[in-house]
């Protein structure tokens, strides 16, 4: 057969699979996958996407039948609710999407013996999530493999107790696959050492259709076996003991000034906090400001932005923290259950209305404050309840507001903007501490980004610095 996969690139091509590899890998996904004896499946999502293989073939390999479920019709389809509400087959193959998808509405499950997971990182959480809803005893599979290595490569069994990282490992190669983890020059790197993922063996597709200059590229001879191939996946990886563990892909770095950003684990670190169900991390790239970092996330209706923000500051860099934090009711995902990243709406700053609980600054300091706010967001006004991060502000941002406040007297720090960003809270923090006094380099002891010991001077001229590099994205 031949599959149309764009991966990360946007443009399909064919992944050419032959019988051989096929049947190799129904045969052993049968055997160390699936429960004992005749096994059902469900059939839910859209045919044009591998994650079918195991429903299509596997039952009638197995002496079982197959159970067809309306095809989804668009990536807001929740068919994967039907499944799971009819419990009525005895294996379900799905993406983790699938799973958060299913979960609002879930039941305890009987029927249904074995979860296997594939197409996008398995979250520890929601696995363990899944387990609560569905009920203790589901076997959770999580099975790694692109669709040029013919569905899957390496597998891992969920266990609570001890996969408590942020990810669920994705295991050990199966008998048909050989697993490398390498550096840029092809050499093996150590264990615990990150590298790209490799995979060898004899289940490899045999190349893409009509193709060859790309075939080339991706399937390189194998440096380990005279004669092999290995199939280059672009995704990162480790081995933690005898476990590898996913790291996210090679085109999931950004660039922002200069600094390379996994956003992976900035997804990760969202989803650590309290009330977070879901996460998930792009890069806008607006035509009125330089690119910057949103995260979306869902929760179970507990979670405060600002206190969001305020625990990111402290586990992660300035440059990794999310300019936006948008909450929205569900992540989108495809009708092939992969997260939609093109359907996420655009971050838009908060909105901004002349009432009440909207009030413009009106005491001296206030009107200083926003002063500088607007100088250093390009603004023409400012409001108390205005979020410094939702106009647009970053860290970069905060250096040079904390610049103009020193100059002008205050006693700002630049922890003080992330733990109090809207203006009318950062203005009566500040006329609570009162004025720097003369030639005061303010509290030192607790200035984050290496900025202890530094006076006025020494502050402008970072910012100087700063502000000059922001511009160019190669410095």
């Amino acid at each position: 057969y031949v599959y149309y996969t764009s991966g990360s690139t946007g443009r399909p091509k064919g992944v050419m699979v032959g019988h051989a590899g096929l049947a190799d890998y129904i045969s052993w996904s049968l055997h160390a996958l699936c429960p004992p004896g005749a096994v059902n499946f469900p059939l839910f999502s859209a045919f044009g996407f591998d994650l079918t293989i195991n429903a299509l073939f596997a039952p009638f390999v197995a002496g079982g039948t197959l159970k067809i479920y309306p095809e989804p019709m668009s990536g807001t389809d929740l068919s994967i609710r039907a499944v799971m509400a009819d419990d009525a087959v005895d294996v379900v193959k799905l993406t983790p999407s699938h799973l958060a998808l299913a979960l609002p509405s879930a039941q305890p499950v009987k029927r249904i013996k074995t979860l296997l997971f594939s197409g996008e990182e398995l979250k520890t959480e929601l696995a363990f999530r899944g387990l609560e809803c569905l009920g203790e005893d589901l076997v959770m599979i999580n099975e790694y493999g692109p669709t040029e290595a013919i569905v899957g490569s390496t597998f891992h069994r969920y266990d609570p107790a001890r996969d408590t990282e942020s990810a669920v490992p994705i295991g050990l190669p199966d008998h048909g696959a050989a697993i490398y983890i390498l550096d840029d020059f092809f050499n093996a790197v150590p264990r615990g050492v990150v590298g790209e993922v490799f995979i060898g063996g004899e289940r490899l597709a045999q190349g893409y259709l009509k193709r060859a200059a790309l075939t080339a590229e991706r399937f390189l001879p194998d440096p380990f076996r005279p004669g092999g191939r290995m199939y280059r996946t672009g995704d990162f990886a480790r081995w933690d003991g005898e476990k590898l563990n996913y790291l996210g892909r090679r085109d999931g770095q950004v660039k922002i000034r200069g600094n390379r950003i996994e956003l992976g684990e900035i997804e990760h670190v969202v989803t650590l906090y309290q009330g977070v169900l879901q996460a998930v991390v792009t890069l806008s790239r607006q035509a009125q400001s330089a690119p910057q970092l949103v995260a979306y996330f869902t929760s179970d209706g507990s979670v405060s932005t600002d206190e969001l923000r305020s625990y990111l500051m402290q586990r992660l860099t300035p440059a990794m923290v999310p300019v936006f934090l948008v909450e929205i009711d569900a992540i989108p995902v495809t009708s092939n259950g992969k997260i939609d990243r093109a359907a996420l709406p655009a971050p838009q700053a908060a909105e901004r209305q002349e009432n009440a609980a909207h009030r413009p600054p009106v005491t001296d300091l206030e009107q200083a404050l926003a002063g500088y706010w607007c100088e250093v967001l390009m603004l023409e006004s400012v409001l108390l309840d205005d979020n410094f991060f939702e106009l647009g502000g970053d860290s970069i941002g905060v250096i040079q507001l904390v610049e103009r406040a020193r100059e002008a007297g205050f006693r700002l720090q630049a922890a003080d903007c992330f733990e109090r960003p809207t203006l009318g809270r950062l203005a009566a923090h500040l006329e609570s501490l009162g004025p720097l006094e003369p030639d005061s380099p303010g509290d030192s002891d607790s200035e984050p980004f290496g900025l202890s010991g530094l006076d006025q001077a020494g502050l402008s001229q970072v910012a100087q610095l700063l502000r000059k590099s922001a511009a160019d994205d190669d410095s």
